[in-house]
């Protein structure tokens, strides 16, 4: 019997992302979701609001970035080994960070379907003073160029430069919707 699968309804909610750490030895990401940092989309199955903003805080002036991750199932917290770990699909690389140069940078996303994300805005606070207005960059998304680049000037003299790239481990039939099954030899095929 013939399996029937529907397309997979890109318009509502129906994977979460979150934020993934960047392994500081390797440069890959941790396999696991972040357990301090919220959820930047639940896997509620709602439609997807595409001037929502999806916030993340970096408050490391020396991080080298960290990584957006998608999976069905959430944060999995309950289980020891999740069944559904979060798959790596964009990379955030941060350069020209240095001590005492940002308190907070403030990432905002936005979601334009099931799988496309693009960050929209930087904000970035130099002092504790909840008072003092960040700087704020507004970012440009172009549909044919799937990597973004923002250049924020410090104080210094310098800049910090905030680089988002997409991000592939390996094909994923949960991505792609393509299962590739490998064919036996001939000699495994018992006559």
């Amino acid at each position: 019997k013939a399996v029937n699968c529907n397309p997979i309804d890109e318009t509502r909610r129906d994977r979460a992302i979150g934020v993934m750490a960047q392994d500081l030895k390797t440069g890959r990401p941790d396999p696991a979701f972040l357990p301090s940092v919220d959820l930047l989309v639940e896997a509620d199955g709602q439609p997807i609001d595409p001037e929502r903003n999806l916030v993340y805080e970096e408050t490391n002036p020396t991080s080298k970035g960290f990584f957006l991750g998608i999976n069905f199932s959430g944060r999995n917290d309950r289980k020891e080994s999740p069944s559904d770990p979060p798959l790596p699909f964009m990379r955030i690389r941060i350069t020209g960070g240095e001590i005492d140069s940002y308190k907070r940078l403030r990432f905002y996303f936005r979601q334009r379907s099931a799988t496309d994300v693009v960050l929209h805005r930087l904000e970035l606070y130099t002092s504790d003073d909840r008072r003092e207005p960040p700087q704020i960059i507004e970012v440009e998304s172009k549909e044919d160029e799937p990597e973004q680049v923002a250049r924020i000037p410090l104080e210094q003299g310098t800049s910090l430069e905030v680089r988002v790239q997409p991000y592939s481990s390996a094909e994923d039939f949960r991505l792609t919707g393509r299962i590739h099954l490998k064919k036996p030899a001939i000699d495994d095929v018992e006559a």
